[in-house]
């Protein structure tokens, strides 16, 4: 969906970040059907189930594990030379502004407080150079904690606008998204 509606066939080099990829069944596909670097944002259970099965998977693939790190100059040449890269969670904080060309969000923002799902939509806006793709509940209440979201909680900023916005053919209570920031035309210049 995110290809089609960008007009993308898998060949142009981008770098895609994915928050909450669970086992990383969505990396994989990814992986199998274009040339893109993939760069998955997750909580430490997840992340390494993640990092064991698309390792296994691509075992010809450069991948950068998961590690601690506090500045991003110390890890920038080997993540350079990475297909796939993990890290955890809060580290998004500590990639520079427009490293990634696409962000991924299935289901995993509605799972949060208010004020982390604010925080990760300020992330996403600041490292995402052309569009994000998100998958949500249109209206959901956390029984753990009665948070209430809804398509409004999921906006992004002004400078986005919605490409694309439709219920999810499948599962009609969620709903998909394609946020664009600035034209992909634009691609081949920035590399």
């Amino acid at each position: 969906m995110l290809l089609g509606d960008l007009s993308l066939d898998g060949t142009e080099g981008l770098v895609v970040g994915e928050l909450g990829a669970g086992h990383g069944r969505l990396t994989e596909v990814f992986g199998l059907t274009t040339n893109y670097r993939y760069f998955i944002f997750d909580v430490t259970p997840a992340l390494f189930v993640s990092q064991w099965y698309i390792k296994a998977l691509f075992p010809g693939e450069k991948v950068f594990e998961f590690r601690h790190f506090e500045n991003f100059d110390d890890i920038r040449d080997e993540l350079q030379k990475s297909r796939f890269a993990f890290f955890t969670a809060n580290q998004i904080e500590n990639l520079p502004r427009e490293s990634l060309d696409l962000f991924v969000n299935m289901n995993s923002l509605g799972e949060m407080r208010i004020e982390q799902i604010n925080n990760f939509l300020h992330y996403i806006d600041q490292l995402t150079k052309f569009a994000f793709f998100s998958r949500q509940y249109v209206y959901w209440t956390n029984p753990a904690d009665h948070v209430t979201v809804t398509k409004k909680t999921f906006a992004m900023p002004v400078q986005w606008h919605l490409g694309l916005d439709k219920i999810d053919d499948i599962h009609p209570n969620f709903f998909n998204q394609i946020w664009r920031k600035r034209a992909l035309g634009a691609v081949g210049a920035t590399r």
